[in-house]
């Protein structure tokens, strides 16, 4: 059986999908930017949070990532994160 090579949007896709389920198991609602060419893929809302997530593999975040998040107007209560790091400092298992 030939397998065949995931493409690197099929990869990112993994990661947020990783990214995504483990923000819900932490009490979080999820809202998923697909294809996002914004500064966020991953949108988290709970009762004291606004969490704006760029997932990236390891070593993917470049300086032009967290310079666009950062331009981004936000509450104070709005933390913003990148890769795989989530409101209470764990790591998904990706």
């Amino acid at each position: 059986m030939k397998t065949t090579k995931q493409t690197r949007y099929e990869r990112g896709r993994q990661l947020e999908y990783h990214a995504r389920s483990d923000l819900r198991k932490q009490g979080f609602t999820v809202i998923r930017a697909a294809g996002s060419k914004g500064p966020a893929d991953l949108v988290a809302i709970n009762q004291t949070q606004v969490v704006l997530v760029q997932v990236k593999s390891p070593g993917g975040v470049l300086d032009s990532d967290i310079q666009k998040l950062q331009s981004v107007p936000a509450p104070a209560n709005c933390a913003l994160k990148f890769g795989s790091t989530f409101p209470d400092g764990r790591t998904p298992g990706v």
